[in-house]
């Protein structure tokens, strides 16, 4: 089974630690994320999966300098409701998508969901669910631009500007976008939960960068 490049990153970087420094509590801890990610992605969850292994990522960075670490644990946001259109029957390709997506079946949910576009070329929430198939099934590159054509139509989608900046982040690591994308998230969604976050984790970035 094909595995997640941050495994490997993270499993490099764990062990280097561990060769490096007495077994602490932070050490203990840093190995109890990184089991937990584990076993987050042998159920096939990848956003907790990757949430775990950069916990556990972050507590060793953390021991190396000695220094406050910040580290974004932003989770994806979920699927969206898809509004059929009238010239389409109910029980269409979009919710045999849907039913896919939820059954894990990533593949075929992305195949369903292309055919459903195919008869509402202008639904956004299609796209979006598109994206999350793609994603879920670590075709990052598919994710994004599924995302982005979803910002194209509209550029205040605050879900879709959130997922961008998540997936640029932690999975295509650019983070001039996503920076970008997450500023976009700001601008619509000032007041949402996770903006503080979001506005802490961009601050890092740039001082890291100056």
């Amino acid at each position: 089974m094909r595995q997640n490049k941050l495994v490997f990153a993270f499993l490099f970087s764990f062990y280097a630690a561990a060769a490096a420094y007495p077994l602490t509590d932070s050490i203990t801890s840093a190995e109890a994320y990184y089991h937990q990610g584990q076993a987050f992605y042998a159920q096939g969850n990848y956003i907790e999966a990757n949430k775990a292994f950069k916990a556990a990522e972050s507590i060793v960075d953390a021991a190396d300098s000695m220094a406050p670490v910040i580290v974004s644990t932003l989770p994806i946001r979920p699927a969206k409701a898809v509004t059929v259109q009238a010239d389409v029957p109910r029980k269409d390709f979009s919710v045999t998508a849907k039913e896919a997506y939820l059954a894990g079946r990533f593949n075929d949910s992305a195949g369903l969901y292309k055919q459903a576009l195919e008869k509402s070329p202008g639904d956004n929430n299609i796209k979006y669910n598109l994206a999350m198939a793609f994603l879920n099934n670590e075709d990052y590159q598919n994710a994004a631009y599924w995302l982005k054509e979803v910002v194209k139509n509209n550029p205040r989608d605050t879900d879709a500007c959130y997922n961008l900046g998540v997936i640029y982040e932690s999975f295509l690591p650019d983070y001039d976008q996503a920076i970008f994308y997450y500023r976009q998230f700001l601008k619509y969604a000032p007041s949402c939960p996770e903006a503080d976050k979001v506005k802490e984790w961009i601050k890092y970035i740039e001082n890291q960068a100056g």
